[in-house]
């Protein structure tokens, strides 16, 4: 069972008032760790904790990630939405804060960033693999028996038919439109605007503040914290005083067997950096929607 451990980051460590920054740092996705840890269930765990302490009088969110899998990106933004209505929310994209990362981001009652971090990347990506070239020249070949039509649509075995190309392109479509509305609604952009950007460019925090995709910019997370204040204090109409900034640092026990003899713990790392160069590459056992960032697509 994970356990959450206070960090203090800055301010009075006697106030009985906090305010948290969960941070949410590198590709999102829900696979799991050699601990059992994910990006997707720490940052669910954080914001539980966020929203049930009833100490924490706002939450930052700071984000240096380029994005990630659909899936745990929503049940992420879900989960700051769940917090941010009971408590105010600031999102402050430290480095990048692009497609999914920016998606999550838009969960907040405010978003700020570093004037030179990466931000936007509205879209959605699905990368397969074809390798009948390769092999060809090594003199392979592979039979599918298939039930339907499309049972193997996107098959690296085979060059795919341009009817499955179309079923592949009116997903992206939905999954694309959804993040659209999102960033609509909760930046308050018009569709002529949303034209301009949401095509999966990048831009600048100082850019991104023109375009209205971010409230404002800043060289520190610090400014967030003021901000988070100020928006309780216009929920509340009280000032809670002196407030204690914390970090959370997740606390994971280790099994008898490996803490005393590290078993299995080389094969494990091996595997979790497999796992992040197919998460950053796009490439995986299982593809999928992603709301990703890659300057090399």
């Amino acid at each position: 069972m994970q356990k959450v451990k206070e960090i203090l980051a800055w301010g009075d460590p006697k106030s009985k008032w906090s305010i948290p920054i969960v941070e949410l740092k590198g590709p999102i996705t829900s696979k799991e760790n050699r601990d059992g840890s994910s990006f997707a269930k720490n940052a669910e765990i954080q914001l539980e904790r966020a929203l049930s302490d009833q100490r924490a009088v706002g939450v930052v969110l700071e984000i240096s990630s380029p994005g990630g899998g659909v899936v745990p990106t929503d049940v992420i933004y879900n989960c700051v939405r769940e917090v941010n209505e009971e408590k105010p929310v600031v999102a402050y994209i430290k480095d990048i804060g692009a497609s999914g990362g920016y998606y999550i981001a838009c969960g907040a009652d405010k978003i700020m960033a570093h004037e030179s971090a990466i931000v936007g990347s509205i879209g959605v990506v699905m990368q397969l693999v074809n390798v009948t070239g390769l092999w060809s020249k090594v003199g392979l070949q592979t039979t599918s028996f298939i039930s339907g039509q499309y049972k193997d649509m996107g098959s690296p075995f085979r060059s795919m038919r341009d009817d499955e190309r179309d079923l592949f392109q009116e997903m992206i479509a939905g999954i694309y439109g959804k993040f659209r509305g999102i960033v609509k609604e909760r930046r308050g952009l018009n569709d002529a605007t949303l034209d301009k950007i949401a095509d999966g460019r990048v831009m600048t925090g100082a850019s991104a503040v023109e375009w209205g995709l971010i409230d404002g910019t800043s060289a520190s997370v610090k400014d967030a914290v003021k901000v988070v204040l100020m928006l309780r204090y216009q929920r509340h109409k009280g000032n809670v005083g002196n407030v204690k900034v914390v970090r959370y640092e997740m606390k994971r026990p280790r099994s008898l067997g490996r803490a005393i003899l590290g078993v299995g713990s080389q094969r494990s790392e091996l595997s979790e950096l497999t796992d992040l160069l197919r998460t950053v590459s796009g490439v995986s056992e299982e593809p999928s929607l992603q709301y990703l960032w890659r300057s090399w697509q």
